[in-house]
């Protein structure tokens, strides 16, 4: 399964809790509004694409790709093509993993894989792609003699190895090289489409 929407608005890297002492000597904690702001724009996209339905179950190993478009800065070099300047992809991509917990997914801690890309772009926004993580199914393999037995499970193939359908109908994934069975129509490692083309979204 596989999610996937847009965050308009320039993304917001997430500050650290502010603590603060008030006139009677009590502190108090709070999180910095844009940080709030941000995630709020993050969970109202989810929901509007989603629903309240969390997509994904507890069990669930899942892989989060976010992409980061920021808004060029007038005062920015041309030489400068890529943003290599603050805010830092680390502190992004933790506003994004915050604000879908309990929304998209119980707990980020069921990411098991992330990527945080940033550039610039028009407009400003946020893309996110999540998707799970599916355990190999067992291929049955000839064994010496003659005689069938099972595999614990499916290895990686070489990142050269042949990508035609074999004659039990697996093939390899054209991205990272691992071993499609041919129930599935994406390769269950990095979501990659079995053909090379784009996979359908469900929800």
């Amino acid at each position: 399964m596989m999610i996937k929407f847009t965050v308009p608005g320039v993304p917001v890297p997430t500050a650290r809790a502010r603590t603060v002492t008030l006139p009677n000597g009590v502190t108090s904690t709070y999180t910095p509004t844009p940080t709030v702001d941000y995630q709020e724009r993050v969970k109202a996209a989810y929901l509007e694409a989603y629903g309240l339905n969390m997509a994904f179950e507890r069990s669930a190993a899942l892989v989060l790709h976010v992409y980061f478009y920021l808004p060029r800065p007038k005062s920015a070099p041309r030489s400068r093509y890529f943003p290599t300047v603050k805010p830092d992809t680390k502190n992004l991509l933790t506003g994004v993993e915050d604000a879908l917990e309990g929304l998209a997914y119980l707990n980020d801690s069921q990411i098991v894989d992330d990527m945080a890309a940033k550039r610039y772009g028009d407009p400003p926004r946020t893309e996110v792609v999540i998707w799970e993580l599916e355990v190999p199914l067992k291929r049955k393999e000839p064994a010496a003699g003659g005689a069938v037995k099972k595999q614990a499970g499916v290895a990686a193939a070489p990142l050269d190895a042949h990508v035609e359908d074999d004659d039990m109908g697996f093939s390899c994934c054209t991205e990272c090289g691992y071993e499609i069975e041919p129930e599935r129509d994406y390769c269950p490692r990095c979501g990659f489409p079995r053909d090379g083309g784009e996979v359908d979204v469900m929800v």
